[in-house]
């Protein structure tokens, strides 16, 4: 992955600003546009293509979505949206992400999964269900072998009286976990099946 001040240079756009970070890119304004960078993920492939793509269909059917200006293989350009943080989700914002949410689930799909990383048209990598969960999330609770408490999408202190999360997951603590070949294989591992603690 090349310097983000060098790749600025070499795309003639203006001194980057970082704004934020996260799982899979760095995100720096450069003027009226925004660069992500993929981050270094070894083994892990960045989406940006069909990211771009997505985000261009959203655009004719009027979401409010940032432009895609360019796309790179490790990086993205796109036009700059001011936003705001919203502290509390009111019915009027709430309605609107329903909205946005709609019409992304009414572009059409082929396959299962996570999408392939192309512009169009847009396919699933999987051709069932059971196998497009497992390029999404390759060990998506309850069908993987990971607790609930240890999921990374979960990463809190189950224990901390202060979790928000805490008394959603508190249930799930000892429940056994499924696993599987197929969806038609479903079988318990060892021990009953127990959402009670």
């Amino acid at each position: 992955m090349q310097s983000v001040p060098f790749l600025c240079r070499r795309l003639g756009l203006e001194e980057p600003v970082f704004l934020a970070a996260g799982a899979t890119c760095q995100v720096y304004r450069v003027g009226e546009a925004v660069l992500r960078v993929a981050a270094n993920r070894p083994g892990q492939q960045v989406q940006f293509q069909i990211d771009a793509a997505l985000r261009r269909a959203l655009l004719l059917l009027g979401v409010p979505v940032a432009q895609p200006l360019a796309v790179g293989e490790d990086w993205s350009l796109e036009a700059f949206v001011a936003g705001e943080v919203v502290q509390v989700l009111d019915t009027t914002k709430a309605f609107q992400i329903g909205q946005v949410v709609a019409a992304l689930h009414s572009l059409p799909v082929s396959g299962w999964g996570l999408l392939d990383n192309q512009a169009r048209p847009f396919l699933g990598q999987a051709a069932s269900l059971a196998q497009g969960i497992q390029t999404r999330l390759r060990d998506a609770w309850p069908f993987g072998t990971t607790a609930l408490a240890l999921h990374p999408l979960i990463q809190i202190p189950l224990n901390s009286p202060t979790s928000a999360k805490a008394p959603l997951v508190a249930p799930y603590r000892e429940t056994r976990i499924f696993s599987y070949s197929r969806w038609s294989d479903f079988k318990p591992r060892s021990g009953a099946f127990n959402r009670n603690p």
